[in-house]
């Protein structure tokens, strides 16, 4: 087989690397602190940098550095990216796993090195430790990772590390397939090469999670309310827009509510506008433990809301209605107490666009704002003029 240079190839992995490590600190700079465990790449990769210096160094330099403290240095490396894969993930770092067998690793290696000598030992112990780190991380982006391209990629680079690490460690205890380090033999000359640029890939892998994590941020910001974390305007006529095609599409039925809290603006000019911010987010967290699951809530602006209820006809819609009116009232004693008017509408051959929908419902809900507030009231159906046709629906004795 052609000669390569192992030592070259370390140290030139080793360069790319520190490279890399430079791009993770100027993310870790750049991107919000709430993303968290950026650092702790950042700071594993510039330590692995160093540990395949001193690994590349084998025979330049005592064993102590070049076997001692680069595995020391290589544990510390994989338990800041492992802590760094469970921070980001908002997960508890797992310092005892970490601590196990980092702790078991170096001093099976340390006895290997001084009490017993045996290169094949070493190379076993570090191939059959070293992908538990891994390991660890695979899980928990497997389990927790967002759903896409970029979480299965790294999860492949991790497995494909794995699968490197377990066949160099279990070869070591074939005889006659080498021993030595930098010897040029055809599974170290794979494992040398194989094991930097998949070490070199995870970083890349650890660069797209936090972009990947910063433009799904960036798509919730836009998509959602800042106060209430619920759809704003936009993405609310959005959701609509696409929920009547599919209703009209499938023949199925479609209701929207359009909800105004009472006398709002009275408790901002009594209570201050704080109490009135969490006025509202407490009526947004009863009015979301009333939805089920596929129905969409927004903040249509200011104290009006708007409840799309797909698949629903409006006597399932006045029932859902009637449970956010109730629950409205029935606030919690620390707050200042708030009612809601609600109208209601169905969706009809006759509304055109969303604009038609939306309109009935609101005149609706003004309907029920003009009979005395804390109350519903019902588009009628086949009717498509402002202030016509609204059914009132009472509040319950």
């Amino acid at each position: 087989m052609p000669h390569i240079d192992l030592r070259t190839v370390i140290l030139l992995a080793g360069f790319m690397t520190a490279l890399m490590a430079v791009v993770l600190f100027f993310v870790t700079r750049s991107f919000p602190q709430r993303i968290r465990g950026i650092g702790h790449w950042a700071g594993g990769t510039l330590v692995g940098v160093f540990s395949g210096l001193l690994f590349g160094l084998r025979g330049l330099i005592p064993d102590a550095l070049s076997v001692l403290l680069a595995s020391l240095l290589l544990y510390t490396a994989l338990s800041l990216w492992l802590s760094g894969t469970e921070l980001f993930y908002q997960r508890q770092p797992s310092w005892r796993f970490q601590a196990l067998v980092s702790g078991v690793g170096l001093g099976l290696l340390t006895w290997f090195l001084l009490v017993q000598p045996d290169t094949n030992a070493r190379l076993a112990v570090a191939g059959l430790s070293l992908p538990l780190f891994y390991g660890r991380q695979l899980l928990v982006v497997f389990r927790y990772g967002r759903p896409g391209f970029i979480s299965r990629f790294f999860c492949l680079v991790l497995l494909a590390q794995i699968g490197v690490l377990l066949l160099r460690g279990s070869s070591a205890l074939v005889p006659g397939l080498g021993s030595d380090f930098l010897e040029q033999t055809p599974i170290q000359v794979v494992y040398l090469t194989a094991y930097p640029i998949c070490t070199l890939m995870i970083t890349v892998g650890y660069v797209l999670l936090a972009t990947d994590r910063l433009r799904g941020e960036l798509e919730y910001l836009s998509s959602h309310d800042s106060l209430t974390q619920i759809l704003n305007r936009r993405a609310f006529v959005e959701v609509c827009e696409w929920e009547m095609a599919r209703a009209r599409r499938h023949g199925r039925a479609l209701c929207l509510l359009m909800l105004d809290l009472d006398f709002f603006k009275k408790i901002n000019d009594t209570y201050g506008h704080q109490a009135g911010d969490l006025v509202l987010q407490g009526f947004v967290q009863r009015v979301g433990a009333v939805l089920r699951r596929g129905e969409h809530f927004g903040r249509y602006g200011g104290e009006e809301f708007v409840v799309l209820l797909p698949d629903a006809d409006l006597e399932q819609a006045r029932q859902v209605a009637e449970r956010i009116r109730l629950t409205t009232a029935e606030g919690p004693a620390q707050l200042p107490p708030v009612t809601v008017s609600i109208g209601v509408a169905a969706l009809e051959a006759a509304d055109t666009n969303l604009d038609c929908l939306l309109s009935r419902a609101d005149n609706a809900m003004y309907l029920a704002k003009a009979n005395g507030r804390n109350r519903i009231e019902v588009a009628a159906a086949g009717t498509h003029e402002e202030g016509a046709g609204v059914s009132p629906v009472a509040p319950a004795p």
